[in-house]
């Protein structure tokens, strides 16, 4: 082995240069020039491999505190056999973690192993350290604005805790299948708000303990709700039970069709159309059936005009020819009935006509006309042989005298045909 000869009793920070190396004294020992020893701890004895000197072997491991070490470069040893500095890469070389002799040293021999560590420790690397060159392709690369890229897959066994904000540009699938019964549990656990910007596709159920809040839903299939659905504005609702509206159903287009089942009300039941509108009830040929009373507050219209019942008014038109009122009965124009009696301008009776209250006649006999004012009850015809003949619409009664006839307690004619004009002569 060539062994380097340093001067004996060298001063603080004296430099020694021997075979293209410099060395520095640092008041312990000579330390190569370049070395960055400014930790202390970076200063380390390597483990004693004496007892592993047999004469024959020539590599062996190199360990601090039984931790394997790789030193960069052979001059950050200082390594001493039998009381003899070695002369790195003449008398020993690295490989690896191993320091290789050129010549084995023998049994008995002693070792001294010193590793002059830089500001890069060997087994703890110090904070902001490691630069992304000093790092293997295939991993993680570093873009300029200190972003990481991964080209291949991230297996993470534990915890993984994303401080700040985490994009995925491509598709992130979680393998997990633990069946989640709360926020707490499951595959993919969020402490925080979850925003998205697209679509959500759930293969299961979507379970939410709170409020869901969207601005349109849209379900291919059945939509099942425990509690209560409140919605401002529903299009189509299709219900196999009970659908209750709190504050009243409106339509405004299209109109409500019931095909079977019918309405009940246990209350009022009120429809309207506004004041140009109209409600039609029924279809087909019986359009209202109304089983108990009906009431109508306006009038009430049967057919087209046919028969309106104003009970406003208390009048009854049937068409435009017949009303019926307080002041009496008038068909086309013409008053036939009043309050206090009757204004027949014509009346065809074609069978007995009685009057149990009397009748007001004018009778002519020669020149002489007779009008009663009162109601007549009977008439006399006195003498045997009267005759009575109708000429036109005049009743000749022709009194032959003697004997007499009458009726009591009503007055009865028996004719028909007696028109405007008429009159009733004696002779």
């Amino acid at each position: 082995m060539a062994a380097i000869n340093f001067p004996d009793n060298p001063s603080l920070n004296q430099e020694y240069s021997d075979k293209g190396f410099t060395y520095k004294w640092n008041g312990t020992v000579w330390i190569s020039v370049g070395i960055s020893t400014t930790r202390i701890s970076n200063i380390r004895e390597i483990d004693d491999i004496k007892s592993s000197f047999n004469g024959s072997t020539t590599q062996f491991p190199l360990k601090v505190g039984g931790t394997n070490v790789t030193p960069v470069t052979a001059q950050q040893l200082i390594i001493v056999i039998g009381g003899v500095i070695q002369d790195p890469n003449q008398d020993y070389s690295l490989s690896g973690a191993n320091i290789v002799f050129s010549t084995p040293p023998a049994n008995g021999l002693s070792f001294i192993g010193t590793i002059l560590g830089t500001d890069l420790p060997l087994n703890t690397i110090a904070d902001d350290s490691v630069t992304p060159a000093k790092i293997s392709l295939g991993g993680p690369s570093w873009a300029t604005d200190g972003t990481v890229g991964i080209s291949s897959g991230i297996n993470i066994v534990g915890v993984a805790t994303v401080g700040g904000n985490a994009i995925i540009g491509g598709v992130a699938t979680i393998a997990g299948t633990t069946q989640s019964t709360n926020k707490d549990t499951g595959s993919l656990v969020l402490q925080g708000g979850l925003g998205v910007e697209k679509n959500i596709n759930a293969g299961g159920n979507i379970a939410a303990v709170g409020n869901l809040t969207a601005v349109d839903g849209s379900f291919s299939g059945n939509v099942t709700i425990g509690g209560t659905l409140t919605k401002q504005d529903v299009t189509n609702i299709d219900s196999v039970g009970v659908v209750t509206a709190r504050a009243g159903i409106k339509v405004n287009a299209g109109g409500v069709d019931i095909s079977a089942g019918g309405i009940t009300a246990a209350g009022i039941a009120s429809v309207s159309a506004g004041a140009a509108g109209t409600v039609t009830i029924g279809y087909g040929n019986t359009t209202l059936i109304v089983d108990g009373g009906a009431r109508v507050t306006g009038i009430l219209t049967v057919g087209t005009s046919s028969l309106t019942l104003d009970g406003t008014n208390n009048k009854v038109n049937i068409g435009s020819g017949v009303t019926v009122d307080a002041t009496g009965y008038r068909v086309g124009g013409d008053t036939f009935l009043h309050a206090t009696g009757a204004a027949l301008p014509f009346l065809n009776v074609a069978g007995v006509t009685t009057s149990t209250g009397g009748f007001m006649i004018g009778i002519t006999s020669a020149t002489s006309t007779v009008i009663t004012n009162g109601p007549i009850k009977t008439l006399n015809f006195v003498g045997a042989g009267n005759t009575f003949q109708v000429t036109g619409t005049t009743v000749d009664i022709s009194i032959a005298g003697g004997g007499g006839g009458g009726s009591t307690g009503k007055t009865q004619f028996l004719a028909s045909g007696i028109g405007p004009g008429s009159s009733i002569r004696t002779q």
